[in-house]
């Protein structure tokens, strides 16, 4: 027993060893690729950009700026920006603007006490909003990113894209995604690569970099996206931006996927939320995308930080499969621990929890059971039949490829565990998907949670790595993944640059359902820790560009 012991703890240093290697050879090689890389983008020159979503929708009713001015601002940067970040893949900026002039008409005609109410009912009134194009848009391409769903065109709205326009928001564009939104990159066939705004040369993060990259270079007022292991997170993380994943099942998923199900399902780890610069704009878009469940959900409950319990997570989560936390990035996160304890008088206790080393087996067999009749093989050919999986690799391989190594990785591996699955099942004991062990420990994590305590851990163990790193770093996506798979609400929240100037982050989780808290604090913690960081110099902004 006492060498069984021995043996594993052998065998966990030298994959830490390994790990460490790997990820030396890939920065110092990615380091080389990129060594010129150009960083920043284009100064703003419509300061109405610079503002929140929110103050422009109050200045918008009041008069001060109409919506077509905005829109027309929003569509001028997209043109500065958009040859160097390549996010928006689709448009309809003649048809935004004729809504924007209906807007003005209608703003025009109406008495100050009729302009209060719509405050109410139409919050985004002429604020124009983007989302991923694997969101659907009516007139808009829908392919997500698969090559034979190049010319799919949406026919009518995602259910969270009629509740924004129902709010008075304007659609403008779609941005890019990682093809099927199998990965931490922005990246496919159709539409090529997006680049992060704050260096050329990095990742904005996965699947909705496009997204997570108009927002940060000040494109676009509104941002919403998908979030299924990491998909508002990382890109927040990535780009310096708030990013909130809601608890699940509380908003709707309808027309955020290649195909909807024909019978919705009754637990889901995909999600739907905001990104935003500005924290104040988080609640209000959040409140938009619930609808009717927004009673689920204690937005406009007043947190006293004071009376919180406080946590920082020290697992190494995913164990020697991910790369370990940074310096810089603990560093960032040590932070906020010190202001906390400084300010609020509360003590952040250290939390270890053992079971998530193995959050991918966690994480993997908890999308198996949410999603039991979703296959990648099938998705790469659209739902209909099933990818030649070995004749995609060789196509790849001899410089024909047609799919991402993610996603050809990821249907090798699918059609692995297909014949696993029906070995098992035929020669072994029959085992149900129901994973009693995830069940167990989303119970024990909520406990010690409770309906006050936060959760603190980074979002990510790196800084955004060079575009196409992720690919010799494929699990570090975990530290978002385990929240989708424990379903606890999660928040991003910016901490500033680190030294290469690039953003840092930490993320804030809690019990299901007290989403409230996690955006309390990012509310709290966005003046002394800076905020949204302009990749840009603008003015008074010490940007770099």
């Amino acid at each position: 027993m006492k060498l069984d012991k021995v043996f594993l703890e052998s065998w966990k240093r030298v994959g830490f060893c390994i790990r460490i290697l790997l990820d030396m050879m890939s920065d110092i090689s990615f380091r080389l690729l990129y060594w010129n890389g150009r960083k920043g983008l284009p100064p703003v020159t419509n300061d109405i950009l610079l503002q929140s979503a929110s103050s422009l929708a109050d200045q918008i009713r009041k008069r001060k700026i109409t919506s077509e001015q905005l829109v027309s601002a929003c569509i001028e940067r997209i043109g500065e920006v958009n040859s160097l970040i390549n996010a928006v893949v689709d448009k309809r900026f003649d048809a935004a603007l004729e809504d924007a002039r209906k807007c003005d008409r209608i703003i025009s005609t109406l008495s100050e006490l009729a302009l209060e109410e719509i405050a109410l009912d139409q919050p985004f009134l002429g604020v124009p909003f983007s989302t991923k194009e694997g969101i659907r848009v009516a007139t808009l391409h829908h392919s997500y990113g698969v090559p034979a769903r190049r010319d799919i065109i949406a026919l009518e709205d995602a259910y969270t894209v009629r509740l924004m326009r129902r709010a008075g928001g304007i659609p403008l564009c779609v941005t890019n995604v990682s093809e099927v939104g199998a990965w931490w990159n922005s990246s496919n066939y159709i539409y090529g690569t997006t680049c992060n705004p704050y260096s050329l040369a990095h990742n904005p993060g996965g699947s909705s970099g496009g997204e997570s990259a108009l927002q940060a270079s000040a494109g676009i007022p509104i941002s919403f996206a998908s979030d299924t292991g990491g998909s508002i997170r990382t890109p927040a993380a990535f780009c310096g931006l708030f990013g909130h994943k809601p608890t699940p099942n509380t908003v709707s998923t309808l027309g955020a996927d290649i195909h909807d199900p024909k019978v919705p399902p009754e637990n889901s780890m995909q999600v739907l939320g905001p990104l935003c610069r500005y924290a104040d704009d988080l609640v209000p878009i959040l409140k938009v995308l619930l609808g009717d469940n927004a009673h689920l959900l204690q937005l406009d409950t007043q947190v006293f930080l004071t009376k919180c319990k406080f946590f920082y997570l020290t697992t190494d989560v995913g164990g020697n499969a991910v790369s370990p936390v940074e310096p810089e990035v603990r560093l960032a996160n040590q932070r906020v621990v010190d202001y906390l304890e400084d300010n609020f008088g509360v003590t952040v206790t250290p939390l270890h929890i053992p079971e998530l080393k193995d959050t991918l087996s966690l994480f993997s067999t908890e999308m198996a059971r949410t999603a039991p009749d979703s296959s990648l093989c099938s998705d790469m050919v659209d739902r209909k039949g099933s990818a030649w999986v070995c004749l995609e690799i060789l196509r790849c391989m001899t410089g024909f490829g047609r799919h991402t190594a993610p996603v050809l990785a990821q249907a090798a591996m699918e059609r692995t565990g297909q014949v696993v699955s029906y070995a098992v099942n035929k020669f072994g004991s029959k085992s149900g998907k129901s994973n009693r062990r995830l069940e167990v420990l989303k119970t024990r994590v909520n406990n010690i949670l409770g309906s006050n305590g936060i959760l603190l851990s980074p979002a990510h163990p790196t800084t955004p790595p060079y575009r196409y790193q992720s690919y010799t770093k494929p699990f570090n996506f975990l530290y978002t993944a385990v929240h989708n798979a424990l379903g606890l609400p999660a928040t991003v929240v910016p901490l500033g640059l680190c030294q290469n100037g690039l953003p840092l982050s930490i993320q804030i989780s809690a019990a299901e359902y007290n989403d409230h808290l996690t955006l309390a604090l990012a509310k709290e913690l966005e003046r002394p820790f800076g905020g949204w960081t302009p990749p840009f110099c603008n003015g008074d902004n010490l940007g770099y560009y």
